[in-house]
């Protein structure tokens, strides 16, 4: 599938909304304590109840069969730019990672030190970020 019809169809899917390609942006920076660099497409939202506007952008997983695995995130607050959609959708991947880690480690080790395990673990988030995966 083409890289703009799959993030629309994402968005339709997970926001339930009609979405309108506004423009590109890159990002080049330090995001929740990882260099990322990429390009964020911005689109405009129709028919959403709380958002105008949608961040998202997409990495191919498969190239023959076109497969993309797309992140989605609304611009509502705290997120107010491109930088601030991948910022908030690292830390929930990092958070989920944490968390994943969290259930292998023994239950006297999470109690006895927990600062040492997840010195930087983000509190939980309140903005939807979709991924499709």
């Amino acid at each position: 599938m083409e890289y703009f019809a799959a993030i629309r169809q994402a968005i339709r899917r997970d926001h339930k909304c009609v979405a309108l390609h506004a423009r590109t942006v890159t990002i080049k920076d330090i995001l929740a304590g990882a260099p990322w660099e990429g390009n964020v497409e911005i689109y405009d939202l129709v028919g959403h109840a709380r958002a105008r506007r949608c961040y998202a952008w997409g990495v191919l997983e498969e190239r023959e069969s076109e497969t993309w695995d797309i992140t989605t995130v609304l611009e509502l607050p705290p997120v107010s730019s491109p930088a601030d959609a991948v910022t908030m959708a690292l830390a929930e991947e990092n958070a989920k990672i944490s968390d994943a880690q969290a259930k292998n480690v023994p239950p006297r080790l999470k109690l006895s030190f927990p600062g040492l395990l997840w010195p930087a673990l983000p509190s939980r988030l309140t903005v939807p970020v979709h991924r499709r995966i």
